[in-house]
């Protein structure tokens, strides 16, 4: 188990009180954490989820438990996907689930929920290393109500960034009971080397986001202490501190060689071959990606610490500019000015808030877009990790208030804990209002897509998913189908999944020259005249709409670069 180191800052929480009550707050954390989300026990198979387990042919049977090692987390009809994703050791707890639990929904649930009261605990125990048990009971009750942990637990193919925090803490807590053990100048052993290692690795096979773990574990474990004397950094430091964590650094560095020899292995490379942008994303530069990503930058930073709308799904229609703006620069001045802010204390002797800004910042930075395109413009499953440092900081700033308090009266003090207190009771009363709302959403396809269009009527996605719903109904609803997909379409038509659906749909309901037409706008991407699928998809709608012998003259210019033209 995690030991818990106490602060000087719980010298006024009566210690003596504080180890009584501690099991009692831990069960009651865990109860709050399980209850939040217990109706999701009766929730079916929901979005990713249908595919990522349900209709997984790797998670089918025991086979699963082998099989997941040598195949892409996506596995598409008609092939393996090359999108990079490669998340063996979650496949392998789907199988499990699956097979063991006779393919019901509820175990996965189950697990989902018991992830998160176990992450809320573990988050508990960290704050109360560097600000009293109080503040951190506060703090951990703050996260285990949050809004954007929904995402990651009403749809249980997303647990895996639950699982990714639970293995980041822990090695953690691993981290710096090593480092607090070995007397210095003392080298860790392999024996925590290898604890490390397997942590880490548990991390990186379950979701790619794992890979930043060691950083997120080694920047707690060194900065989230009570103040201390300021002391001045010096390079000696660094290589005292590398020659003492060679064996761990080692073990991580054999972990990291391995895994993407694995991923080379199954991928084809280490990143996958094929591009992973998000619609909307696809096409920008570097320069317009990042300056698109950092205009979202209030909108991510209010869904950390003051949520109020939340999306299943951020579409192209939240990029407000590819370029230079007001809320690109306000989110750079914002990353610049808590960073100084959190370095100033740092040196003098408070490294809690550089902990807690950089634990925000590392999280977040694999589904950022900043460095590469990913499969999401912006998700909130993907804050899951991130919220840990909001924790932190919001922990950080009650520890700093009632400890200004203490430098003064008596009553200034319990006029600041009553604040404290206040403050912390209605944040959490109205985030776990919140939460409570959007996570009933979640409940069926029906409500999700509902609740979708309704809040984001510009958007493209909630149309789409309506139209499958559609067609999948018995008996399949074709007209509405068509109209749902018309909207969605005349709101975003480059979406190429988004193109291939209509078109289908169209053809099934005979409309060939509709189908034919749209069909063409998808051979405008160069990467679709090269897909087998969608070029015999555009053949077929054509061969419908006019006849064999214009599919066969068509054939010929479908290189790419060549505009398609379909036959009048």
């Amino acid at each position: 188990m995690p030991e818990s180191h106490a602060a000087p800052t719980e010298a006024a929480d009566r210690p003596g009180l504080a180890d009584r009550l501690a099991p009692w707050m831990a069960a009651l954390l865990v109860t709050i954490a399980v209850a939040m989300y217990l109706r999701t026990l009766f929730y079916g198979y929901i979005l990713d989820d249908t595919t990522a387990i349900r209709a997984n042919p790797l998670v089918q049977s025991w086979h699963g438990l082998i099989s997941a090692w040598s195949n892409p987390f996506w596995a598409e009809q008609g092939g393996a996907s090359r999108s990079g994703l490669y998340r063996p050791l979650l496949v392998s707890i789907f199988t499990v689930i699956w097979n063991a639990g006779h393919k019901f929904a509820l175990w996965f649930h189950l697990l989902a929920i018991a992830a998160h009261a176990m992450a809320t605990w573990l988050v508990w125990r960290m704050l109360r290393v560097g600000v009293g048990i109080w503040i951190a009971f506060g703090a951990a009750i703050w996260f285990a109500v949050h809004p954007v942990h929904v995402e990651a637990i009403a749809s249980v193919a997303n647990v895996s960034e639950v699982l990714v925090a639970l293995a980041t803490l822990w090695l953690a807590f691993v981290i710096r009971r090593a480092s607090d053990a070995a007397q210095e100048p003392a080298d860790i052993g392999w024996n925590a080397a290898t604890k490390i290692a397997v942590l880490f690795a548990a991390a990186a096979l379950t979701k790619e986001s794992g890979f930043v773990a060691p950083a997120l574990a080694a920047l707690w474990a060194w900065g989230w202490r009570a103040a201390a004397e300021p002391r001045a950094f010096a390079f000696e430091d660094l290589r005292r501190c590398v020659a003492r964590w060679w064996r761990p650094l080692a073990a991580c560095a054999l972990v990291v060689v391995a895994i993407f020899i694995a991923r080379r292995a199954v991928l084809g490379s280490a990143v996958g071959n094929a591009a992973m942008a998000a619609p909307g994303l696809e096409g920008l530069t570097t320069w317009q990606r990042t300056w698109a990503m950092l205009a979202l930058g209030p909108r991510a930073i209010g869904l950390l610490f003051w949520p109020t709308m939340l999306l299943p799904h951020y579409g192209p229609e939240v990029l407000t500019a590819t370029g230079p703006s007001l809320a690109g620069a306000t989110t750079l001045l914002l990353m610049i000015s808590a960073g100084a802010a959190a370095l100033m204390f740092a040196r003098r002797g408070d490294r809690r808030p550089l902990a807690a800004v950089g634990w925000m910042l590392i999280a977040f930075a694999p589904a950022s877009n900043l460095f590469v395109a990913t499969g999401q413009i912006l998700a909130e499953r993907t804050l899951y990790g991130a919220s840990i440092g909001a924790a932190m900081l919001v922990a950080w700033a009650a520890a700093r208030v009632l400890d200004g308090a203490r430098m003064r009266s008596r009553s200034v003090v319990y006029f600041a804990r009553g604040v404290v207190v206040a403050l912390f009771a209605l944040s959490c009363a109205r985030t776990a209002g919140v939460t409570i709302r959007y996570e009933g959403v979640w409940q069926s396809h029906a409500r999700l897509f509902a609740y979708l269009v309704s809040a984001q009527p510009d958007g493209y996605r909630g149309h789409w998913l309506l139209a499958l719903q559609a067609e999948r109904s018995t008996p399949p609803a074709a007209d509405s189908a068509l109209h749902e997909f018309s909207r969605a379409y005349a709101d975003f038509p480059n979406d190429r999944q988004l193109t291939i659906d209509y078109t289908d749909a169209l053809l099934a309901a005979n409309r060939p020259a509709n189908a034919a037409a749209i069909a063409a706008a998808l051979m405008n991407f160069p990467d679709m005249r090269t897909n087998e699928n969608a070029v015999a998809l555009y053949l077929r709608a054509v061969t419908a709409a006019y006849g064999a012998d214009s599919a066969r003259a068509l054939a010929g210019t479908l290189a790419p670069g060549a505009a398609p033209v379909v036959p009048r």
